[in-house]
């Protein structure tokens, strides 16, 4: 689709185990993590942040239902906060750029979880080094064709 007057896509990542980077405070060490994310759609533009939601199974349908992503730096509407992070042109590569970038606390991080609604934090550090993410905990976004 086109959005801007740019070309725009959709990806698709499988559920797999991601590691990241938490930065907590300023001029300190990153809190390292290892974290079985549940499936994700990114919308995509050319060297743009993209909008991230989660899901239990690969979309086949507008009707099939997405949920907040269980990830910092992101908006309620999907959208992420870039920080200082610049994404590349092959949109492709957006998914793992935006994995290697350093999250914060900026943008929206409530009512991610359902076991914790009022900070990511307990539920990363319950799932470091966990094999597979609890899918009864993402909470309902909406649907595909939302993000449309």
């Amino acid at each position: 689709r086109r959005a801007r007057g740019e070309d725009e896509i959709a990806i698709w990542q499988p559920p797999k185990i991601w590691r990241v980077a938490l930065q907590l405070e300023a001029f300190k060490p990153a809190r390292r993590f290892t974290l079985p994310m549940p499936g994700l759609i990114f919308i995509c533009q050319m060297g743009r942040p993209p909008r991230v939601v989660a899901a239990k199974r690969r979309p086949s349908s507008l009707n099939d239902e997405v949920y907040h992503a269980p990830l910092y730096n992101v908006f309620t509407d999907g959208s992420t906060c870039p920080g200082t992070h610049s994404y590349p042109a092959d949109m492709s590569e957006i998914p793992a750029s935006f994995f290697m970038s350093f999250f914060t606390r900026d943008a929206s991080f409530r009512n991610r979880s359902r076991k914790y609604p009022d900070d990511l934090l307990p539920l990363w550090e319950e799932l470091d080094g966990k094999k597979k993410f609890p899918l009864d905990d993402l909470v309902p976004f909406g649907h595909v064709k939302d993000l449309m």
